[in-house]
């Protein structure tokens, strides 16, 4: 148990690990596209083309391999599963570069852990571009603990992967700013050019950022305002942080569980400076969250994504401060990181049959529109209010997928009465034209006929569901 971990035992495990991912994703891939995730592949299904918002070009590589499947005129069905395939084969990559690259096996583990520390309804959703973002932190570091800036391409790729992994996601570049500190208190060396270097590279992803400012990031930004924003008075309430450590200790068990051992590693090794930095710069960005946020009791995708950084901070420090008690490097280590890995894909089976159940009622849903002829229908109140009381503003995207799925011969679109009720849509909807969701009406001729076939006609009622 406790010997030295073999290349042939390391890649033994791998295999049976990146295997049953693949095997997870191709089996479970016809429910991995919920909200934004039938956002983004709607639009390269619609358009043939990368779509990229906020300056976030990650989502480019999320979308490789359904494009691919779009352009090679593969069926809708191929594209689901190639769009659902995409996120393992991006992790495998970072894996492979981390093991083939920079001899770094330290780092490979923690791309593993990455794609299930923190995450639960994301896995349904694999798109969000900070997701993506998160392990090129961990790649980051990686190529600081293994100083291989020495190369001209290696310096390249440093400063490619910390520009990306800022322009993934604003928040980001808390986790990337710990990496960065965090390899200074180990190394105890200041490499001027590398910082100089880093410098500037914030500064132009500042400044782009700031020129480049889109309306949803403003929005974003404007939570910070506590002149409207009245979450940050949960921070006087201790109330709140009990329910907080009740809420990072029954969703982030694992992470939660390293964070208590870090704090105690450090403190019986006498690290004040590192105890400092994992306190501040997690606590902070707790505070953060809770200054710009109200609390959920229940973890939803949207607080999964915003404390990623979290999990992504937690992880560098604890993964690779174990070395100096060598748990990395021996079978015991790999084996516990496998029984992470297996308990948080129980909890993804376990929660599939909450998605699987809403697929199915979806897909009954479309059949039964799909029977009433027309393609446009306005999901009924009394539903929308019980058993499709999880619907959102995804739902026309979801539906569209879906009735492309099976095969119907017409597109299938079905709003609520919001999105009805957005802005002009009343007025401006007519007999030729749907709403792609409620913030864009398109034309009937604008879809894609590879996949879609939009019946002209107006929105009429859906036949009732929820009484049957």
């Amino acid at each position: 148990m406790f010997q030295t971990i073999t290349p042939r035992f390391f890649w033994i495990i791998s295999t049976v690990v990146w295997l049953l991912w693949t095997v997870f994703a191709v089996v479970y891939a016809d429910i991995r596209f919920q909200a934004d995730g039938a956002y983004y592949l709607l639009h390269i299904v619609q358009s043939e083309s990368f779509r990229v918002e906020h300056q976030r070009y990650i989502l480019a590589v999320s979308q490789l391999l359904p494009l691919l499947g779009i352009k090679l005129g593969l069926s809708m069905k191929a594209i689901v599963v190639l769009n659902s395939l995409n996120n393992i084969a991006y992790f495998f990559g970072l894996f492979m570069l981390c093991v083939i690259r920079f001899k770094d096996y330290i780092a490979a583990w923690s791309i593993v852990l990455l794609t299930v520390l923190g995450i639960l309804h994301l896995q349904f959703t694999p798109m969000y571009e900070i997701w993506y973002g998160a392990p090129l932190v961990v790649v980051l570091y990686s190529m600081l603990h293994k100083n291989v800036l020495r190369t001209p391409l290696n310096v390249v790729l440093f400063y490619g992967v910390l520009i990306t992994a800022l322009f993934s996601h604003p928040l980001l570049f808390i986790a990337v700013l710990f990496a960065l500190l965090f390899h200074f208190l180990r190394s105890r060396k200041i490499e001027w050019r590398m910082w100089i270097g880093v410098a500037l590279s914030f500064i132009v992803w500042y400044l782009i950022k700031k020129l480049a400012l889109t309306e949803y990031e403003a929005g974003k930004i404007s939570m910070l305002d506590p002149g409207w924003n009245k979450a940050y008075e949960n921070l006087f309430k201790p109330v709140h942080y009990l329910r907080m450590l009740k809420f990072f200790f029954t969703y982030f068990t694992v992470t939660g569980t390293m964070f208590a051992l870090l704090v105690a590693f450090y403190v019986m090794r006498r690290s004040w400076w590192k105890l400092a930095l994992i306190l501040s710069f997690c606590g902070g960005h707790i505070i953060l969250i809770s200054f710009t946020h109200q609390p959920d009791p229940e973890l939803t995708p949207y607080f999964e994504r915003m404390y990623l950084p979290f999990v992504t901070m937690i992880l560098i420090a604890f993964i690779f401060d174990t070395w100096t008690i060598r748990l990395m490097t021996v079978r015991a280590g790999a084996i516990t990181i496998v029984l992470i890995v297996a308990y948080r894909m129980w909890l993804y089976l376990d929660l599939s049959q909450l998605y699987i159940q809403r697929k199915v009622q979806t897909e009954e849903l479309i059949r039964s529109c799909s029977i009433n002829g027309g393609s446009k229908f306005i999901l009924a109140q009394s539903d929308y209010s019980t058993c499709f009381n999880y619907v959102d503003w995804s739902l026309p995207m979801e539906t569209a997928l879906r009735s492309s799925l099976l095969q119907l011969p017409a597109t299938t679109n079905v709003i609520i009465e919001d999105d009805l009720n957005e802005g002009n849509n009343r007025s401006t909807l007519n007999a030729n034209s749907f709403l792609f969701r409620r913030w864009d009406v398109m034309n009937d001729e604008q879809v894609n006929p590879k996949y879609f076939k939009m019946q002209h006609g107006l929105y009429q009622p859906a036949p009732l569901q929820c009484t049957r």
